[in-house]
């Protein structure tokens, strides 16, 4: 009899499911699950986000604005397109030309970035251009408003008597699109 409870012992643990293997690829399996969901999740957010036509013209100004304008060379108040960078190839911004579009009228800015929605610029989180969303009475306004939040690097070419002339810091520049 003792060889006979032996045999059957021996097939009890060779039939096994729940051996070790396969716990450790149960978890692998459901943590790689859990993992796929929740990018695919947050990926279909984002191009959700992306489609709405507001966040697409919140980018579109953005870019705009981070180029060199039209014409490049020129003073902001006779440029067809207004933009805050040094030129293509380089994507620092120039503080002359974001304190020349700060002189400029709300109207003048939107005209020349083209678009159909209202438009307000801040940098380092004081206003540049538009109107200042700041205050409550204002922003709720506007039905819909998009940020656009860059973080870039602004020379400072404005200032001569400034220990900072010449030199680049970062900023952020937010534009905020409404309708």
């Amino acid at each position: 009899m003792k060889n006979t409870r032996k045999i059957t012992k021996e097939k009890c643990y060779k039939g096994q499911y729940f051996s070790f293997d396969a716990i450790i690829a149960t978890v692998i399996f459901v943590i790689a699950l859990v993992s796929l969901l929740s990018y695919w999740n947050a990926t279909k957010n984002s191009f959700e986000l992306q489609s709405n036509e507001l966040s697409q013209e919140a980018f579109r100004v953005s870019n705009v604005l981070l180029s060199p304008g039209y014409p490049a060379n020129s003073v902001c108040s006779s440029q067809s397109q207004v933009g805050f960078g040094k030129s293509i190839s380089d994507k620092v911004l120039m503080l002359s030309k974001i304190e020349c579009v700060r002189s400029l009228a709300s109207d003048t800015v939107k005209r020349s970035l083209s678009t159909g929605f209202g438009v307000s610029v801040y940098m380092d989180d004081k206003l540049v251009s538009g109107e200042d969303l700041a205050t409550g009475a204002i922003s709720s306004r506007y039905s819909n408003i998009e940020r656009v939040r860059r973080v870039v690097s602004v020379l400072d070419d404005f200032y001569p008597a400034s220990p900072f002339y010449n030199t680049a810091n970062v900023s952020a520049i937010d534009i905020y699109v409404y309708r």
